[in-house]
């Protein structure tokens, strides 16, 4: 048997890192616990013990645990303020914690870990990898916050910095990613898919599973918003395939199992759009049970109900959706995705679709699944009455879809879309498609209808 030393506990820590770059995360853990173990016997409260700590922290942001990473880095950054406090250790985990934040949302106490984070980075080691890392992380709060300009200024810095020390890096990979997600973000699909071919193109080389499956999440999504179904599908369940293997239970594979329950939807199989919707929304569930992405699945569920007319339980989804979307700030993306293994910043955007949208498809569910007395309304309050309430349903709802609109697209003009907010259940990438809902007939119903209850 091996001696119990520092020098084993670092071995053991080096043998982890080589199997979580080679998508062995189980393997990974297990060393990166038994150097943990040695150093808390032989040198508890140490920088040592700090860096074990951070090394499973980092493992758990690999797997989407968020509880258990911020946990770990939280240890791992008390032991490092008190020894080291302006060191490239400390920033690392101010860096990872920002990035935490970022992911459920809090973006406040993300710029603020982030911003920290970068303020030592540039102190300690300027043009550095880890400056690099922390100003695409700053552009990741940007992006989630819609503001494309400062998030690709971000992006194309950290890209800069990371060519010049690593051009063949997964690190440049990650940076390529990002600037396809703005692209994507402003409707340039062409760009979007040249940039994640070229992430794509680097990750095959390196032989990174993990970011050969989010390169092609991505570029599946991209063929999916074009409306090439068979090239999305092909891309999607290759990376779900993968993902089964190297991230089971991960925020990037129900990422890819919500996008083929849209190509299933799209292509008309509502059976298999439902099957992949609710795989995804079990591991959603186990994540982050009151996510944004489980928001988003639970109003794809609804739509797709509804569509089957299945009222009812349209609205029971819906109203599930809308309770979550209330409560956590709405954003047009949660950015999702496998986390590059090498360094953080990898994301793949998730779509949620608007609260404008599931309110339209609810109000229409609410209104077939009620048994409403109609003659008994016009009876008791006339035709001025109904008149009346489809006045101001129309108005409501076309109110409704451009809030929608715009908050989906908030840089585009009525001039872009030609069209005066037609009522329709959906747009997408300045494009209509989908079916008229006459969501102001629905909706006069309605109001039609809490007259009469209210008398």
């Amino acid at each position: 048997m091996v001696p119990e030393s520092l020098a084993v506990a670092k071995a053991l820590s080096d043998c982890g890192d080589i199997e979580r770059e080679s998508d062995n995360l189980d393997k990974a853990e297990k060393n990166y616990v038994q150097a943990l173990e040695i150093r808390q016997r032989l040198a508890a409260g140490s920088l040592a013990e700090a860096d074990a700590l951070g090394n499973l922290g980092f493992l758990a942001w690999a797997r989407s645990d968020l509880a258990k990473s911020e946990e770990y880095h939280n240890r791992a950054l008390a032991l490092r303020e008190k020894l080291a406090p302006n060191s490239e250790s400390t920033a690392g985990s101010l860096l990872l914690l920002g990035l935490i934040a970022w992911r459920r949302g809090d973006l406040v106490t993300a710029d603020k870990y982030l911003t920290q984070a970068h303020e030592i980075y540039e102190r300690v080691s300027p043009d550095s990898f880890n400056v690099s890392a922390s100003v695409n992380n700053m552009g990741l709060v940007a992006l989630t916050r819609g503001d494309l300009a400062k998030a690709e200024k971000c992006f194309r810095q950290a890209l800069a910095v990371q060519q010049k020390l690593s051009p063949d890096s997964l690190d440049v990979a990650s940076k390529f990613s990002n600037l396809a997600i703005v692209a994507d973000r402003r409707g340039d699909l062409a760009m979007a898919e040249d940039y994640e071919g070229r992430a794509l193109a680097i990750r095959r080389k390196r032989g990174s599973r993990s970011g050969i499956a989010q390169g092609l999440s991505v570029l599946g999504e991209i063929a999916l918003d074009r409306g090439d179904y068979a090239t999305a599908e092909t891309h999607l369940r290759d990376a779900a395939e993968i993902l089964e293997q190297v991230l089971p239970n991960s925020e990037a594979l129900s990422g890819a199992l919500h996008d083929l329950g849209k190509v299933a939807k799209e292509s008309g199989n509502f059976v298999e759009a439902e099957r992949y919707y609710l795989r995804a929304l079990d591991i959603q569930q186990t994540l982050a049970p009151g996510g944004e992405m489980v928001a988003g699945t639970l109003g794809e569920l609804g739509a797709l109900a509804r569509a089957n007319g299945d009222a009812r339980k349209a609205n029971d989804y819906l109203v599930r959706s809308l309770a979550i979307v209330e409560r956590v700030a709405p954003c047009h993306y949660n950015p999702s995705g496998v986390p590059n293994l090498k360094g953080p910043g990898v994301v793949s955007p998730q779509r949620v679709r608007q609260p404008a949208r599931w309110r339209i498809i609810r109000a229409d569910a609410q209104v077939q699944a009620t048994q409403f007395p109609w003659d008994k309304c016009r009876r008791d309050y006339g035709k001025k009455k109904m008149d009346d309430a489809r006045v101001v349903a129309r108005a409501r709802s076309r109110d409704c879809i451009r809030a929608g609109c715009e908050d989906r697209h908030p840089e585009r003009t009525k001039s872009h879309w030609g069209c005066e907010f037609d009522p329709v259940f959906r747009f997408r990438k300045g494009r209509r498609v989908g079916t008229e809902l006459e969501p102001d007939r629905h909706m006069a119903h309605h109001h039609c209808h809490q007259l009469y209850q209210d008398n």
